[in-house]
């Protein structure tokens, strides 16, 4: 038990220092934080500030639900797509960047029409995290990595959960008012998604500096590391599908 606590440990703080994966950590951690604000803030601000019933106002977490469901089955399309499957990261970037406007936006809405509005966009988006977070762990890392990879994602999540909804009601409690709420949870998530872009355009900077890499060497190398794979050996330096990850 303590040799298979170290090993994990260990590699753990193998993925922790890679700087994509870290960052996409980060990022995924922020996002979080403000995560449930639509879910949870939009039907009380509805009720308190637009003046509709509560029923009326359990009706926009409906409408996230349902874009969620549509928007799922787009980006798993897109992310498969021989067109688009080079640019999921962009695609990520860009779809929780459009989901924290929607929430910035909110303080500036005065009718539960636009607020509908707001609440089946910020659906749409971010549906791009259920959907594409884990596509994204493998091109940072790699299939074999992936475990425990995306088991350190889950662990961010639910810290981000644990700690955002108890944060934003600390905060809503001291100011009396969902405008810094909601500006503020649509600046997070935006800067979220902008921290997936500069993943992308580092991971592309860093491939093509290493263009010059002899194939010959790249072919041995993945032959290498499809035998111990198939093998269901875990030695150093061939159970890492890239070691170009670990650089600084």
């Amino acid at each position: 038990m303590i040799e298979s606590l170290v090993e994990w440990i260990s590699v753990t703080k193998s993925l922790v220092i890679v700087p994509a994966f870290f960052t996409f950590l980060v990022s995924t951690f922020v996002l979080y934080i403000f995560f449930d604000i639509p879910y949870v803030n939009f039907p009380e601000y509805a009720v308190e500030h637009l003046n509709v019933t509560e029923t009326e106002a359990s009706y926009l977490v409906s409408a996230i639900g349902l874009m969620n469901m549509i928007s799922m089955l787009l980006c798993g399309f897109l992310a498969d797509w021989t067109y688009t499957r080079e640019h999921i990261m962009v695609l990520y970037g860009v779809f929780i960047m459009l989901a924290g406007l929607c929430v910035a936006i909110a303080p500036f809405v005065e009718s539960y029409f636009f607020l509908m509005v707001l609440c089946n966009g910020y659906g749409f988006f971010i549906s791009a995290n259920y959907v594409l977070a884990s596509v994204i762990t493998v091109h940072i890392l790699c299939l074999y990595e992936f475990q425990t990879g995306y088991g350190l994602l889950c662990l961010v999540e639910g810290l981000g959960n644990l700690i955002g909804p108890a944060l934003v009601g600390f905060i809503h409690d001291h100011i009396g008012t969902y405008d810094f709420i909601f500006l503020a949870g649509g600046s997070g998530t935006m800067i979220s998604g902008f921290m997936v872009l500069l993943i992308e355009m580092y991971l592309r900077i860093r491939d093509d500096s290493s263009s010059g890499t002899d194939e010959g060497e790249k072919v041995k190398a993945d032959s290498t590391q499809q035998t111990f794979m198939l093998s269901g050996e875990t030695s150093n330096g061939s159970a890492r599908c890239d070691e170009e990850n670990r650089s600084a």
